[in-house]
């Protein structure tokens, strides 16, 4: 009743779920339904059920993006605590940002991982600079510069192999894309330095991230460049990233093995292919989400 604007759907929801979950038997019809909500001589317009069918088709839409958004630990607890923070419930909304970042630090570096962490990190600086805990609210700021990093180096890779296949299979316009001409200006060796100096899950991360967009971006050249070293971090490091994530690493270095294999360098390469195949299946990383 509460997200049904009103409307009392639990009726018509009854009466669906006696087709459940196939929808296909026989007594799925516009009469059976009318039927079903009619009773006590009361009898259902067909224009009541149409509205409510509406109201319905809203409900299982709503339902589909809660139940993802639920997987966001972050943006649920960003909204759970801005509550708490209007009705001024600060331990009952810190408490769950607590937690919510403790079990995001379990869940495997990956593109929902920086999501996670930025919403809720955001809210907690937020309840300390409220309460003039500034003492609290300036480590995550440190913090937040960091996961920006890494999310902006974890986005800007699958992204960059994305528009490098698309330019080798479909000839997509490479050289007006903005992002890949910013790209080719940053510096991303100095970065790379300053990233060695540091063996936390992150920066492990961001060096095999940059890795890829290096080696991507030098492969439409025909070079290799940076190949290898993309290969030594992401077998050393594959288990810290999340299961989507491994299975975006492990299709991105195939497709490149692949395609070196067939342009240049081809008796090397075809055995690399095996390498990143004997990789993948040591690893279980045909995977690209938890229920594949």
């Amino acid at each position: 009743p509460f997200f049904s604007r009103g409307r009392n759907l639990i009726p018509l929801y009854g009466a669906l779920k006696k087709s459940y979950p196939l929808f296909d038997n026989g007594n799925l019809s516009k009469e059976t339904i009318l039927s079903d909500l009619s009773n006590n001589g009361h009898k259902t317009r067909p224009s009541v059920l149409k509205t409510q069918m509406s109201e319905m088709y809203k409900l299982a839409e709503q339902f589909l993006t809660n139940q993802r958004a639920r997987l966001n630990s972050g943006l649920d607890t960003f909204s759970f605590a801005g509550n708490c923070l209007n009705r001024e419930l600060y331990e009952i909304g810190e408490a769950k940002m607590k937690n919510s970042l403790k079990k995001i630090e379990g869940y495997g570096v990956g593109h929902w991982h920086y999501l996670n962490y930025f919403f809720a990190g955001a809210m907690a600086k937020t309840f300390h600079e409220i309460r003039g805990s500034y003492h609290k609210a300036m480590p995550l700021y440190n913090h937040d510069s960091e996961i920006l990093l890494h999310q902006f180096l974890c986005n800007t890779s699958h992204y960059v192999s994305s528009i490098v296949e698309l330019e080798r299979e479909y000839k997509f316009d490479i050289g007006r894309n903005l992002l890949f001409n910013f790209l080719k200006n940053m510096n991303f060796e100095d970065l790379l330095k300053e990233l060695n100096d540091k063996n936390d899950i992150y920066s492990r991360a961001s060096r095999i991230y940059i890795f890829l967009i290096l080696t991507y971006m030098k492969f439409l050249n025909n070079s290799d460049t940076n190949y290898f070293e993309l290969k030594k971090e992401l077998f050393e490091n594959i288990s810290i990233f999340d299961t989507f994530e491994k299975g975006f690493f492990s299709h991105a270095i195939y497709w490149l093995v692949e395609s070196m294999a067939k342009k240049q360098r081809y008796f090397e390469f075809t055995k690399e292919t095996f390498s990143i195949i004997n990789f993948r299946l040591q690893n279980d990383l045909y995977k690209r989400t938890p229920k594949d």
